[in-house]
């Protein structure tokens, strides 16, 4: 909640997730990004292997604070948390000196805002190139050669194309330039999570606008742990990809991570 809070809770867990998806595909850090969720009936975890990442529940009795502040240090890489909150940084870097006295490792922080405006300008930005690449093909497909062969059209195309990845290589440095696919596989991705009761919900606060109360996002984070639920069972069985193996967990940090909070394997604080 740290960061929808920024965000005033006008984005919705499940968007919340696409950005994030999206996000992690274009900066290369599937298998290396973990969601903690406040509420949900029971502290629970839940590995994605579509979008690469991990989703934590801090349950009825924690707060998704405490769940940060007593695991960070079970990474063995670097590690950066979302968040500006002075106190929950203070717990983060003593739960990495407890546990890393004598390691190099550390923890570095952004703030909500920054990571929310990043979200913001890599969606806005993909979904505009989208649309110019979606009016180009329109133009090539109603163009006077039957064969749909124009010259012309297909030029705007490339041109267009050629903008993005030059966006991407000025902006964003190392990352997935192949955006508009991302995009379109994030959009496909987001639909999986789809809860008629919360789309209901959300179109009773239109008619009377209010800010989201404790037991809105209560009930908001428990529908959302049942969806990712049981997308996590359909991905998981799709894909055949979770086992016990060593060297699985070393190579999949937000898997080993929701592994351990299932079986209560965590630090503790």
């Amino acid at each position: 909640e740290n960061v929808r809070g920024k965000a005033f809770f006008h984005l919705s867990h499940r968007e919340m997730l696409k950005r994030i998806t999206l996000w992690t595909k274009l900066y290369n850090l599937e298998t290396k990004v973990s969601i903690i969720v406040d509420h949900g009936s029971e502290q629970c975890g839940y590995y994605l292997p579509d979008g690469g990442i991990g989703i934590i529940f801090a349950g009825s009795y924690l707060k998704a604070d405490d769940i940060l502040a007593r695991d960070v240090g079970s990474f063995q890489k670097n590690v950066a948390v979302v968040t500006s909150d002075n106190g929950l940084i203070a717990r983060c870097e003593s739960t990495m000196n407890k546990v890393h006295a004598c390691n190099t490792n550390s923890v570095h922080f952004m703030k909500p805002i920054d990571f929310l405006s990043d979200l913001e300008r890599l969606t806005s930005r993909l979904e505009t190139e989208k649309a110019r690449l979606d009016k180009d093909r329109f133009r090539h497909g109603n163009g006077l050669n039957p064969n749909g062969n124009t010259g012309r059209p297909t030029r705007k195309r490339s041109r267009s194309q050629l903008l993005w990845t030059h966006l991407a290589l000025k902006e964003l440095g190392e990352v997935n330039l192949d955006g508009i696919k991302v995009l379109q596989k994030a959009v496909t991705y987001d639909r999986q999570f789809e809860d008629d009761e919360v789309l209901e919900w959300e179109e009773d606060r239109k008619k009377s606008p209010c800010r989201e109360k404790t037991t809105d996002r209560e009930f908001l984070s428990e529908r959302f742990r049942h969806q990712v639920e049981r997308v996590s069972i359909e991905q998981n069985e799709a894909a055949n990809c979770v086992s016990n193996s060593k060297a699985e967990f070393e190579n999949n940090p937000s898997l080993a991570y929701t592994m351990r909070i299932e079986t209560n394997e965590h630090l503790e604080p």
